[in-house]
């Protein structure tokens, strides 16, 4: 029998929804990035964009994005709502005022909200962390509701970002080979179904992309964040130092001040990148021949270059970067105004176009006082919990350790298969306080049910 959710729960996931709108409401318009206008476009006409996934585009489409771009944004808010309320009742933590107005607090001092607001899929990134822990440590326990709702979740999310599927496939890995005696993991055929599911929802996308496209692919055009990165890390620069003489690359004749920050190589129009490229074929190729020749040739760099970059972007969780404290790009407006011209006017309102949002430097600082701070602070509830005995997976303390796992594969992967960009890191790193903030709230309420402990 299916069980349905209590107005309790309901109230609080639309409070928690509130919350992470509240940036879109000040805003006067849901928040557009710069790469807004891709995904909106992709929804309109169903097809990938260029150098991203169609994921999200599609998400856009079946939410209403092309009646409105409050439909993303409020349905995405809502999911993640769901998906806070459904783990907090998984730890068996009664959803009382403190606790719940705790969350929301903590939430506030993370970049959930400018993420649930902005007509991105940053927010998915957290979501799908959340439905696969639920997956693979209490399965068992969810309503057909919440198994649609995770099931769903991953299904969808995992096609909103090239990234995703990377990050989450290690990281099933990762549960998947750790040993440890103290630490209760989740079956194989539970990881082998979760497996599953992720590889089901990247051949679904590629499949799609082959009926749009006629090629087989995740995206279009994965190689130019790595061409980008070889270039920005310098090593591009010592490979083609030492090899153009013997091996081609389509680089060689653009050495001399090659090494540059990704966005200018690969956005401006005057770099040697649409210089040395012609067509995907081969910028495809090159990119694949690059890399290998850094991976025979240069093994130390990149070993260094692999755990710097990691390293950075591990710590790096801003949220205004410039894209953020300027109004929506020309592109951007171009194709709200053309999908959605009943919303021009709101768009063109929006405080957004017409002033930087208030302190950017200032919340970000607090946003990194917060992760920082959620980081000493889960150590100390993680080492406490292993001495009280064997931690299990689906208490919060397995819960933490498993974003821990997260948050490390994610830097690691992003900063190396693009660069170290805040919004990559930010857009995880939100859950740490949020954690922490509730296992806190939970110690010191006295309406807590024992089974409630969190940390154990």
């Amino acid at each position: 029998m299916t069980r349905l959710p209590s107005r309790r729960k309901i109230a609080w996931v639309l409070a928690i929804a509130l919350a992470l709108l509240l940036p879109a409401i000040w805003n006067r318009y849901p928040l557009l990035y710069s790469d807004s206008g891709e995904y909106l476009l992709s929804a309109m006409n169903k097809r990938p964009p260029r150098v991203r996934t169609v994921g999200y585009g599609l998400w856009m489409w079946s939410t209403g994005g092309t009646l409105t771009l409050w439909g993303p944004v409020v349905a995405q808010s809502l999911l993640l709502g769901a998906l806070l309320v459904r783990t907090l009742v998984a730890l068996e933590i009664a959803l009382t005022p403190r606790v719940m107005l705790t969350l929301i607090a903590a939430l506030w001092l993370t970049a959930a909200p400018w993420m649930g607001s902005e007509a991105m899929p940053d927010i998915f990134t957290g979501a799908i962390l959340l439905a696969t822990w639920l997956i693979l440590a209490h399965w068992s326990s969810l309503g057909l509701a919440t198994r649609v709702l995770v099931v769903g979740t991953i299904f969808v999310g995992v096609a909103t970002h090239v990234t995703m599927p990377v990050v989450f496939g290690i990281l099933l890995v990762a549960v998947a080979v750790t040993r440890m005696r103290r630490l209760t993991l989740p079956s194989r055929p539970r990881l082998a179904a979760t497996a599953a599911l992720l590889a089901a929802s990247v051949a679904s996308l590629a499949t799609f992309n082959w009926a749009r496209t006629k090629e087989v692919s995740v995206t279009r055009m994965p190689s130019v964040f790595v061409i980008g990165h070889l270039v920005e890390s310098g090593l591009a620069a010592k490979v083609l130092a030492d090899r153009c003489a013997v091996e081609p690359f389509a680089l060689c004749p653009y050495q001399a001040g090659l090494t540059q920050p990704i966005e200018p190589f690969i956005w401006n129009d005057s770099s040697v990148f649409y210089k040395a490229y012609h067509g995907e074929d081969e910028l495809r190729s090159d990119t694949r021949r690059l890399a290998s020749a850094v991976i025979i040739h240069e093994p130390l760099a990149l070993a260094w270059s692999v755990l710097s970059y990691g390293a950075r972007q591990f710590v790096d969780v801003e949220v205004f970067d410039r894209a953020r404290t300027q109004p929506a790009g020309k592109f951007t407006k171009s194709v709200v105004s053309y999908v959605l011209p009943h919303e021009e006017r709101a768009m063109m309102n929006a405080r957004q176009q017409r002033e930087p949002p208030v302190a950017p430097r200032l919340i970000d600082a607090l946003i990194l006082v917060a992760f920082l701070a959620s980081l000493g602070a889960s150590v100390v509830l993680i080492r406490a919990a292993f001495r009280r005995g064997v931690i299990a997976m689906g208490s919060m303390a397995g819960l933490q350790l498993y974003l821990w796992a997260a948050l490390v594969i994610n830097a690691l992967v992003c900063a190396n298969l693009s660069g170290v960009f805040g919004r990559y890191q930010a857009r995880l790193a939100w859950l740490l306080p949020a954690l922490v903030a509730l296992a806190l709230a939970v110690a010191r309420d006295p309406r807590q049910p024992r089974s409630a402990r969190p940390v154990e």
